[in-house]
């Protein structure tokens, strides 16, 4: 057996032995410590491609449905929009009167001369040393404007003609054939008046509510109502009415609306006329109220009187 000899450790060998392993060591305490080092990639930039394709619509293209243009909405027709009517100043002739004839013509709110339908027709007579200008005076526009537009009354026309000679005598005066022969047809022509009695009324003030009746009655089928406004007297005598009631066909005697101021100077004047209605048993109304033979008394019954011709030619539609 083969057997290996080793050399005992000196003290010089222990020492240099320590010696070496104090330089490790100092070498290892000088070295930093050790940290990883990571390294960061930069990110790569992709590029997508198509792994499938897509599918393809193979349906028949509908084409857009074109929307139809908005139907225009027919405008709602509405009534009369005009507040007030007119007045307007015309002259008449006629070979039935020595001079022409002025007349003021109430036109209501809306009027239109060509409608197909004829307007009602009132005719008013002024009082003596007046003028046609005195209904202007007494506010008829305005009474007759309210009616029609608070459809109290159909449209209806006024016409007020001047008398220029007052102080003639009825039976001597051509100006009641002049109203009656030539003026009427020349309103039914020139205004669109209605033509007829059962759509036309006359009336007047004073003297003018005496021609009012005197015409009414001497000219049957001509006016359905007459108005008497402080009439002074009657315009006939007794006889003279019962010969005119003789030759008037049935159904043809006008309507009588009669008032007076109980003040008025002709008061008395007023009751014969009545009593000669009452006599004839003639369809009137008769009307006392305060007042006197003025402007104040007529203005203050002015909507009263267009009121009753309207209910009499012009009812409401």
């Amino acid at each position: 057996m083969r057997q290996t000899s080793r050399k005992p450790f000196t003290r010089r060998n222990i020492a240099l032995f320590l010696v070496s392993l104090a330089a490790v060591s100092l070498l290892s305490a000088c070295r930093p410590p050790f940290a990883p080092r990571v390294i960061f990639a930069r990110p790569a930039v992709l590029t997508q491609t198509a792994s499938a394709t897509l599918p393809v619509d193979t349906a028949t293209p509908v084409p857009p449905t074109a929307t139809p243009s908005p139907i225009p909405a027919t405008p709602t027709p509405v009534g009369c929009q005009e507040p007030n009517g007119r007045v307007e100043t015309r002259v008449f002739e006629t070979e039935l009167f020595p001079k022409p004839i002025t007349v003021n013509l109430y036109l209501p709110p809306c009027y239109d001369p060509t409608a197909e339908t004829p307007y009602p027709l009132v005719i008013l007579l002024h009082g003596q040393s007046y003028t046609h200008e005195q209904w202007l005076d007494l506010n008829l526009p305005q009474a007759a404007d309210h009616l029609i537009t608070s459809k109290q009354a159909a449209p209806f026309i006024v016409a007020m003609p001047r008398e220029e000679y007052y102080l003639q005598d009825y039976l001597d005066s051509k100006y009641g054939s002049a109203l009656i022969q030539g003026l009427l047809p020349w309103l039914s022509a020139e205004a669109n008046a209605c033509g007829e009695a059962r759509c036309r009324a006359i009336g007047g003030i004073s003297r003018g509510a005496g021609w009012a009746a005197l015409l009414a009655f001497e000219n049957p089928g001509t006016v359905s109502a007459v108005g008497a406004h402080s009439i002074p007297n009657p315009p006939f005598s007794d006889y003279r009415l019962f010969y005119l009631l003789g030759l008037t066909p049935e159904g043809q005697v006008p309507r009588v609306y009669v008032d007076t101021g109980t003040s008025d100077r002709y008061f008395s004047g007023a009751q014969r006329f009545v009593r000669l209605l009452e006599e004839y048993e003639i369809d009137h109304l008769w009307l006392q109220a305060d007042g006197a033979h003025n402007n104040e008394y007529w203005a203050a019954h002015m909507p009263e009187y267009m009121a009753w011709y309207a209910a009499q030619i012009a009812p409401p539609q």
